[in-house]
């Protein structure tokens, strides 16, 4: 009996020894699993920080847009209300072109009519193409004049002559384009 007690002895002694290896194992593989938690909650709090950052700078970049936004709706209103009155105003000085013309024109034919010298009829862009044709038709005259006379002298003595005609359209044909059109 004894050899049977030391021999179960030695066999719990065994098992004991394989127990505390198996033991010591599982608090090695423990560990490393507690560490590798710790590095992984670690981690989790940096990830979690820098979500809150980002969360929040992605706040207020929204804000931002959004701002952005509303400048330039308010920008695109102004726009249109600017449009608008330039329209208006070009709308306006159309108008006010064309009451002139007009004014210019009847105050010409009237000045014609009553056999009055008048230059009103003629844009002054047109005024150098005015001076060549009537010097052009001087020269075809023969008309001298004298260097002392002003040169509005000299074209109002050829403008002696002014006569209004109308003239059916049908028999209208120009050959030159004529000035004060």
């Amino acid at each position: 009996m004894a050899t049977s007690a030391l021999g179960v002895g030695v066999a719990n002694s065994i098992q004991i020894a394989k127990l505390e290896a198996s033991v010591e194992e599982t608090k090695s593989i423990a560990r490393t699993a507690m560490a590798n938690v710790q590095v992984s909650m670690a981690q989790t709090a940096l990830l979690k920080d820098g979500m809150i950052l980002l969360g929040a700078q992605l706040n207020e970049t929204n804000k931002v847009v959004n701002s952005i936004i509303e400048r330039s709706n308010r920008q695109q209103g102004d726009i249109q209300a600017i449009n608008e009155s330039l329209l208006y105003l070009a709308g306006r000085v159309d108008r006010l072109e064309s009451r002139v013309e007009h004014n210019i024109l009847y105050t010409a034919i009237n000045d014609m009519i009553q056999n009055k010298l008048t230059l009103k009829f003629v844009a002054p862009t047109e005024f150098d193409e005015l001076i060549q044709t009537i010097v052009w038709f001087a020269s075809m005259a023969n008309t001298t004049f004298p260097t002392e006379i002003p040169l509005t002298s000299a074209i109002t003595q050829l403008l002696i002559s002014q006569q209004l005609t109308f003239i059916p359209w049908p028999l209208y044909s120009a050959t030159r384009p004529i000035i004060g059109r």
